[in-house]
């Protein structure tokens, strides 16, 4: 058995479940928790994709 550890985005994670299942022919399984909030990864295609104007400072 291996056992992987990491962290990811949750966006980056939607629907991994059914990858983990299919290359490991439905032997795999995935757990995870909730670390925190971080930074964002992609703010600007965020902000971008929400039509957010940003405040000049």
């Amino acid at each position: 058995m291996a056992v992987l550890v990491g962290s990811a985005p949750i966006v980056a994670m939607r629907n991994y479940q059914k990858e983990v299942v299919a290359y490991t022919k439905g032997l795999g399984r995935l757990f995870y928790s909730l670390k925190g909030y971080e930074p964002c990864h992609n703010a600007e295609e965020v902000i971008e994709s929400i039509g957010m104007i940003r405040k000049k400072t």
